[in-house]
């Protein structure tokens, strides 16, 4: 398995505490440290405070790109829920990035209420 290593809990602060280059803007929440799936690379999640409910899909994929971000993958949706779920409105589902592997007519979205993940078109 591809971890960083000697990882400790003070590598998962926020990186302005941890004394990283970077700063959270007004609003955003820091997540947790995440692995890309398909590179293995590590990054840190962070939960921008905007949200745009009622899109397709595509819809959805525009406009995190307008707002500076993208839409998390399933895995991170899911540690979004197990760290941030208190900071999003629990009583929608919201779009991730990943398509339907088999069917990409389909994709991935997360409710946060109870943590359900399902797909729809």
């Amino acid at each position: 398995m591809d971890t960083p290593e000697r990882m400790t809990a003070n590598d998962l602060t926020p990186p302005f505490v941890a004394g990283s280059t970077f700063q959270l803007s007004d609003g955003e929440h820091y997540a947790g440290f995440a692995r890309d799936h398909d590179t293995g690379a590590w990054h840190h999640l962070v939960l921008l405070p905007a949200e745009s409910p009622g899109v397709t899909w595509q819809e959805a994929i525009d406009w995190a790109k307008s707002v500076g971000g993208e839409l998390p993958t399933r895995f991170e949706a899911a540690l979004l829920y197990a760290n941030v779920r208190d900071k999003i409105d629990p009583d929608y589902w919201y779009w991730t990035g990943t398509p339907l592997a088999g069917d990409e007519r389909y994709a991935w979205g997360q409710y946060f209420s109870y943590g359900y993940q399902y797909y729809d078109h």
